[in-house]
């Protein structure tokens, strides 16, 4: 809960974000929020390996995560876009 409060991001930009965050599928929201558990930057290994999936399926679950512009995949990994999202990503 500490790293929720330490998040300084305006109203606005909260409810855009979790608003986005809630159209998802389920299982992106689900990855999103074990991602958000794993910091800023999560390797897709360690997410499948948390969700008991294999590598594909992770990728296709995040991929409404990416159009939506929430996360963006760097190799093996996917980053939020700016604080606000991972923040978000703990609460949904």
């Amino acid at each position: 809960m500490g790293q929720i409060q330490q998040c300084a991001i305006t109203d606005n930009v909260a409810d855009l974000m979790v608003s986005k965050i809630q159209k998802l599928p389920p299982l992106a929201r689900e990855l999103l929020r074990l991602g958000a558990c794993l910091g800023n930057q999560f390797g897709i290994n360690a997410l499948a390996w948390s969700v008991d999936n294999s590598l594909k399926s992770v990728v296709v679950g995040l991929t409404p995560a990416v159009t939506e512009g929430l996360v963006f995949p760097v190799g093996p990994h996917y980053k939020w876009i700016g604080g606000p999202g991972r923040c978000r990503g703990y609460q949904n």
